[in-house]
């Protein structure tokens, strides 16, 4: 017996179920993207009206074409393309000649690839297609099947087909900067909970009316099997308006485990096909966390008294779980006073122009991050949470040569070619600021370490 909420449902929307064969109504979910390239060898056939069966190049998808499906004889071909589809698994499959209209359906079978297959569950599926403004649809005739390992469909024409996570999170992967936000859209294919599923076999809803249908409780949002996430890991907040949709916000930190896992559960039961039950769907993503460092080092040296100079090199460095990573490296042309006279003596300085200094930083040689969430139940305290060390990669500076001309004496001091600094880069950071470590010192935010005009003094800033 119909429900008086179905029937007020019924009245205030006045949809009803498509019979097109290939679509369902248009749904903004799955988006429009740009055509699939190439990716494999086109495989052709001519085929009569007798019908016929095409393998594409790869093994993976088989296309039977029934007795008086072709209105006449017609040379048919697929080929590979790259999958685009939100949500998509596997290759696409590009399907000519474009836009030809079968008169009886034909039967179109893609296979789970053995990776796949042997990967454990296999995950509800089906098939979409695009039309040639780009735009994506899911084919109403999809049927998943888990002992044979396919999805199959009944179509009645030609473009670009592929398949398609039933459940799946889009963006499927993200990187966000700690702290950062974005949204996540939960993308829901035609196979609902099977309450909802009757609704529209026995109230005549569309899809979409059915999908407004499923309570924001019946949908979870978690970051690392933790319902709404945490502190460690970010936290994620469904929108008010549209339970489908989410809010991620990166933690402050860069986590112990990254990438992080974004899921939606939607709760309920669920027939997948050969009368196969499930209890619950989920879609996923995968968000890696970054944070970005400027580094600079200055080197101080009154060059044994005669002159007074200063050097400095700078790099930024992304740390991304326990990868590190170094860009933008800044050798700064080093500062002298170039003084002409001390005292007797006067000064010349021949080569200005080619003087390095002792302060050049080459690349990284190798780099690790290590994160220590060593608080209470995990969570994150003043205890050392990023920790970054980077052996970088030899670097050589010179000092300038010099000629000193004095009342006694004339003597010439040759460039001299060294090892320059820094050598290695390691800090940590914390809750409470950046701590940096460099020749058994040890600052936050700022490492000094000057002495009658000569050392160091690092910078390590946060972007």
């Amino acid at each position: 017996m119909k429900t008086t909420a179905f029937a007020l449902l019924l009245l205030l929307c006045c949809l009803r179920t498509l019979s097109q064969t290939d679509s369902l109504p248009k749904m903004s979910d799955f988006g429009k993207t740009a055509f699939g390239r190439p990716l494999g060898e086109k495989t052709s056939l001519p085929i009569g009206i007798q019908g016929g069966l095409l393998t594409s190049s790869d093994g993976a998808v088989t296309l039977q074409i029934p007795p008086g499906a072709l209105q006449k004889p017609a040379s048919i071909s697929m080929q590979p393309v790259t999958n685009l589809a939100f949500g998509g698994v596997g290759m696409g499959y590009d399907f000519e000649p474009t836009g030809l209209h079968f008169l009886i359906p034909a039967k179109l079978m893609i296979s789970y690839s053995d990776s796949e297959k042997k990967q454990g569950p296999l995950s509800p599926e089906g098939i979409v297609w695009q039309d040639t403004s780009g735009e994506w649809y899911r084919v109403k005739t999809s049927a998943f099947d888990t002992l044979r390992g396919m999805v199959t469909a009944s179509i009645s024409h030609f473009t670009n087909y592929t398949r398609q996570l039933n459940y799946s999170v889009e963006p499927a992967t993200a990187d966000l900067h700690v702290g950062a936000s974005r949204q996540f859209l939960f993308h829901l294919g035609d196979w609902l909970p099977d309450k909802y599923t009757d609704a529209i076999d026995e109230e005549e809803l569309s899809y979409e009316a059915a999908v407004k249908l499923i309570p924001r409780s019946s949908i979870t949002w978690y970051v690392n099997g933790i319902a709404g996430g945490n502190e460690l890991f970010g936290y994620i907040d469904q929108d008010g308006n549209n339970p489908l949709k989410a809010k991620y916000t990166a933690p402050a930190l860069v986590p112990v485990n990254d990438p992080v896992r974004i899921e939606a559960r939607l709760a309920g039961v669920f027939t997948v096909g050969s009368g196969r039950t499930i209890n619950g769907a989920s879609g996923f993503a995968s968000v890696t966390i970054y944070d970005d460092y400027r580094y600079t080092f200055i080197g101080y040296d009154d060059m044994g008294g005669v002159f007074h100079m200063i050097d400095s090199s700078s790099c930024q460095i992304r740390v991304s779980g326990k990868y590190v990573s170094m860009s933008d490296i800044q050798n700064y042309v080093p500062w002298s006073d170039w003084p002409k006279k001390s005292g007797e003596c006067s000064y010349t300085y021949p080569d200005k122009d080619s003087w390095v200094g002792l302060v050049e930083i080459s690349g990284m040689g190798s780099g690790t991050a290590s994160s220590d969430g060593s608080g209470p139940n995990g969570d994150i305290d003043n205890e050392e949470v990023t920790h970054v060390h980077i052996n970088l990669a030899p670097a050589f500076g010179n000092t300038p040569s010099f000629i000193e001309k004095c009342t006694r004496h004339e003597s010439y001091v040759p460039r001299n070619r060294f090892p320059a600094q820094p050598t290695t880069i390691d800090f940590s950071r914390r809750q409470g600021g950046i701590t940096i470590r460099y020749m058994g010192l040890e600052g936050v935010n700022e490492l000094s370490h000057i002495h009658n005009g000569e050392g160091w003094v690092i910078r390590v800033l946060h972007d």
